[in-house]
């Protein structure tokens, strides 16, 4: 969620009031900064690490908030920046079941993230904490998908395919096999695999073969 003009503005002021010039640059102390934008140390490191802002040392009298005498400061140009970056915001209940329905229906990332007002990575790891994947009723699974999913090599999925796994030949002459989750979940549930895989691999394969309907109610539950 991006920032109002209004609330960006009151922001900004802050910031300038905590700063200091030094050497006809002003900055202020991150830990200042970081209480102003309301972020923590990790999207500091962030910032610093993604070159969207440059801090300084500082020499100043040792105290207990600076015990070696050294304070980090930020320019305040580049804090000031980091107000037009989006801002988190907790996800509701409709919202899971909205992006359980759009993912469930196949509609893009981007689409989905504009129409939630997110931004990309927000959408994908909310759907990766739900276990939600871009699968429909119809949705097919490739042997490298398959053998990703549950922890064997593709050779392995192969054999299955040759020994009971239900799966349908790609168009075009390809020797690419698709597997339907649903299929998939059948063939392994009285097999050695299916046992060894951790929980959450079983309910990712689980959630790719439900339909949209069943994603929804499984958000609700877990909502309530």
């Amino acid at each position: 969620m991006i920032r109002s003009p209004a609330e960006r503005e009151r922001l900004a002021a802050e910031l300038t009031a905590a700063s200091k010039e030094i050497d006809g640059v002003r900055y202020l102390r991150a830990s200042v900064a970081a209480r102003i934008l309301g972020v923590g140390p990790g999207h500091q490191s962030a910032y610093i690490r993604d070159g969207r802002i440059m801090p300084v040392r500082v020499r100043v009298p040792r105290s207990p908030q600076a015990p070696r005498g050294l304070l980090t400061a930020l320019p305040l140009g580049q804090t000031i920046a980091l107000l037009d970056r989006p801002i988190k915001r907790d996800w509701t209940a409709s919202e899971d079941a909205q992006l359980a329905d759009r993912m469930a229906a196949g509609t893009p990332t981007k689409t989905i993230a504009r129409l939630h007002g997110r931004t990309v990575k927000a959408v994908r790891r909310r759907a990766l904490h739900l276990r939600l994947h871009r699968r429909h009723e119809t949705a097919l699974l490739t042997t490298g998908n398959v053998a990703q999913l549950c922890g064997v090599s593709r050779q392995a999925v192969r054999w299955w395919t040759e020994h009971g796994l239900a799966y349908t030949p790609m168009r075009d002459g390809q020797r690419e096999r698709m597997i339907d989750p649903k299929y998939l979940i059948a063939y392994l549930s009285d097999k050695p695999t299916w046992s060894k895989l951790s929980a959450r691999r079983r309910e990712r394969l689980e959630a790719m073969a439900m339909t949209p309907t069943q994603l929804n109610r499984l958000i609700d539950r877990r909502a309530a």
